[in-house]
């Protein structure tokens, strides 16, 4: 099964490719196919809706509500009077500047009537709401890609770029459409804090060999009282004095072949001591010439005698 982003990333480019789309609302679509894959993946569930009627700022280009507010007995005008309750969403072009739009006049209107807006122009995503004075105050934002040239050469890649990108891009969009709900339970701040983990453990993985990363690991290694060292099954070429004890078999310094993924070093197994045991009858211990026999024990010296594993 394909990841949203990249479904997200091939629509996009589909559209683009065909010569006949519009810069802004051609992707529609697109957008909110992802928004609503992230959507039922919540509990409760987030809808999009995308172009929302005028209630009073404007026609914004979607909206996120709820469960509870889609049930409704009016079938003609089943969303008559609601506002979206986890906020809205309006999108841009490719091209657009969203430091410039974020300050302009209609996206105050939008955060002074719905209180929570999605800024987005594809590419790039900004979670904006009112701030002091009615200034638009930014929250959290996800990139794609930094421009749009570099944007389009990423979707031309949809699934490259949905594996280096996509887990960190779905958890964002998870926080945004969940911020305006209300946190009734420890459950409420536990999703939060979990989604904020996985991101940090994407940005780790995706930048493993950064400076800042080693140092990371040698304050666990001297806070666990343990190494962490090369996943090769080779033993390195060079290495440095430890800082903490060694395990008995296996080197725990650092390789001069370069930065490997950390694993736990393991001592070695035990090989089998040889036992001697004494010729079993006298008729045989006459017999000066004949070697005693050597046979394996894995439990270490046994009591004189036969040994009891022969």
């Amino acid at each position: 099964m394909k990841h949203p982003v990249e479904s997200y990333l091939e629509e996009l480019a589909a559209v683009r490719a065909s010569g006949a789309a519009t810069k802004e609302t051609s992707g529609y679509p697109a957008l909110a196919n992802l928004l609503n894959a992230i959507g039922q993946s919540l509990k409760p569930k987030v809808r999009c809706i995308i172009q929302l009627a005028n209630s009073g700022a404007g026609l914004p280009d979607g909206g996120f509500f709820a469960p509870e507010q889609l049930k409704n007995s009016d079938e003609k005008q089943p969303l008559l009077g609601q506002k979206p309750s986890r906020g809205v969403v309006e999108v841009k072009g490719t091209a657009d500047d969203l430091d410039k739009t974020s300050q302009g006049e209609q996206v105050a209107d939008y955060l002074a009537h719905y209180g929570l807006l999605l800024l987005t122009n594809y590419r790039e995503f900004r979670l904006l709401r009112r701030g002091p004075g009615g200034m638009p105050q930014k929250l959290e934002t996800f990139s794609i890609a930094e421009g749009e040239a570099a944007f389009w050469l990423a979707a031309a890649h949809p699934r490259k770029t949905a594996d280096a990108l996509g887990e960190r891009c779905a958890e964002y969009l998870k926080r945004v459409l969940l911020h305006a709900a209300p946190l009734n339970n420890p459950k409420d701040v536990a999703f939060f804090l979990a989604s904020y983990a996985r991101d940090a453990r994407a940005r780790v993985e995706a930048a493993r060999d950064l400076p800042q990363l080693a140092a990371v690991r040698t304050a666990l290694e001297e806070a666990l009282g343990m190494k962490f060292g090369a996943s090769t099954s080779s033993a390195p070429r060079s290495c440095r004095p430890c800082s903490t004890a060694c395990s008995p078999r296996g080197c725990s310094g650092t390789s001069s072949r370069g930065a490997q993924p950390p694993r736990l070093l393991r001592a070695a197994p035990r090989r089998p001591v040889p036992v001697r045991v004494p010729p079993e009858s006298s008729a045989r211990a006459s017999n000066t010439t004949r070697e005693s026999r050597v046979l394996p024990c894995s439990i270490g010296n046994p009591p004189r005698g036969r040994c009891m594993f022969r």
